[in-house]
């Protein structure tokens, strides 16, 4: 983003967050370029009369975006005459409070009051320069390394072997999302069957769900995180009740669009998803935003298989289907709905993770088999109590081959997901655990 272009957004974000969604008004948006500039410039007259001929501003009507571009095409538009001074950026004009409605989700829930851009400042306790600075507001850093980048990345791999990509926020912002997630998101309600993330529940609670079932037709969604955009993001925190200023700010907070130098390293990534705003996977506030925005799909589907007689569940991006024996056929009609449901509802289904289990064959979901009763794999008990046999044996350092910091906690963490499947069987393993010495050291080979 060049200098001019970086002005032409500064007056499209004082026109827009000045006027609410509602038609601009002349002398307003003068007002509001002359606190810009901190002077007056008759171009600037000339260019928000023309402005004024456009019509609707806002949430509903032009973006930031459009406006920026429309700015940019005027020719009224400071034309950067070498010879003339350039026009300076001194500070927006703080937006008006716009007082919550008494009806709306933020007044129900008790959510934080946030009626003006200066009152999410104090309750987050930033600055106003500090607020647009990790909000990206006027410029998106061009590489990963730059002091004004606010994430990192991490890549890594899945269990089919195809790569994800972490975007983890910084100390600070990361922070700051916390707060969002623990005071406006995390009080909002779930579907029932939404498990997992914020939704309450575990990948246990979604894999008994389908228990004892003749049939379940196991789904994923493709691009969780990414296909959650930054306009979705907006209509929700607008939703809640809150200003479109505030709701503007909450919205990038929350949201980011991966560096092209990072999707140029990661050539099988998504570009089109990354390169735009979405919720990162890494962040605090995604995994609620996601829920939220699948709270519609949530509801399709779960009214869907009620008029069958059968069983939904989600458990992040992993949904299920189960309930009687059906035809191949059914099967598949069934399939394309579901299907038609996701992509209506601007997700993307993941067609190769699509799959068909009758009870005559193992049915697992997220790891649990589930064929009568939710259990633990035979396969993943015998290899924890070999483990843990080793360590009885040799030592807990000579099988700590992924090298985890607390060696103890991480057995103890499968043990305990072990015990919400099978308390017996955890018990078992749990005497093994006892019999560890910790301070034994590994013996030298001879």
């Amino acid at each position: 983003m060049n200098y001019r272009q970086w002005i032409a957004r500064c007056i499209a974000e004082a026109v827009l967050e000045n006027t609410a969604g509602k038609a601009l008004k002349r002398e307003a948006a003068r007002q509001s370029l002359h606190t810009l500039f901190g002077k007056h410039h008759a171009w600037a007259d000339r260019l928000t009369d023309e402005l004024a001929a456009i019509g609707r501003f806002g949430p509903g009507g032009w973006t930031v975006d459009q406006l920026s571009r429309k700015v940019l095409s005027s020719r009224h538009f400071y034309p950067f005459d070498p010879a003339a001074e350039k026009p300076q950026i001194r500070r927006l004009r703080p937006v008006p409070a716009q007082p919550i409605a008494a009806g709306s989700t933020v007044i129900r829930r008790q959510l934080p009051r946030l009626d003006s851009v200066g009152d999410l400042q104090a309750w987050l306790g930033v600055e106003s320069a500090d607020l647009d600075w990790l909000s990206q507001r006027y410029r998106a850093s061009a590489s990963p390394r730059a002091r004004n980048h606010h994430y990192l990345y991490h890549r890594i791999a899945k269990a089919d072997g195809r790569p994800r990509l972490l975007e983890a926020p910084k100390p600070l912002l990361k922070h700051i999302q916390r707060r969002i997630y623990t005071q406006i998101l995390q009080p909002l309600p779930a579907h029932p069957c939404a498990h997992g993330i914020s939704g309450g529940g575990s990948c246990v609670d979604h894999a008994k769900a389908h228990a004892g079932q003749a049939l379940i037709l196991a789904f994923d969604l493709k691009d969780f995180f990414t296909s959650v955009t930054y306009r979705r993001v907006f209509r929700l925190f607008r939703l809640l009740g809150y200003p479109a200023a505030v709701t503007r700010y909450l919205s990038r907070l929350t949201t980011h669009a991966t560096p092209a130098v990072i999707t140029r390293q990661n050539p099988d990534l998504n570009r089109d998803l990354y390169a735009i705003p979405h919720l990162p996977q890494g962040a605090p506030t995604s995994p609620a935003l996601a829920n939220q925005a699948a709270l519609r799909l949530d509801h399709r589907l779960c009214a869907l298989a009620s008029k069958m007689g059968w069983r939904y569940s989600r458990y992040c991006d992993d949904f299920a289907f189960s309930g009687p024996g059906i035809s191949k056929r059914a099967a598949g009609k069934l399939r394309t709905l579901v299907d038609a449901i996701v992509i209506e509802e601007n997700f993307i289904p993941n067609y190769r993770k699509f799959r068909l289990l009758p009870a005559s064959q193992s049915q697992r979901l997220t790891g649990v088999v589930v064929n009568e009763k939710a259990n633990i794999a035979r396969r993943e008990y015998d290899q924890l109590k070999a483990i843990l046999c080793n360590c009885v044996r040799h030592g807990a350092a000579s099988q700590n081959r992924d090298k985890h910091a607390d060696f103890a906690a991480h057995l103890r963490g499968r043990i305990a997901y072990i015990r919400q499947l099978n308390p017996a069987r955890a018990d078992k393993l749990y005497r093994l655990y006892r019999d560890i010495d910790w301070v034994q050291r590994e013996r030298p080979a001879d």
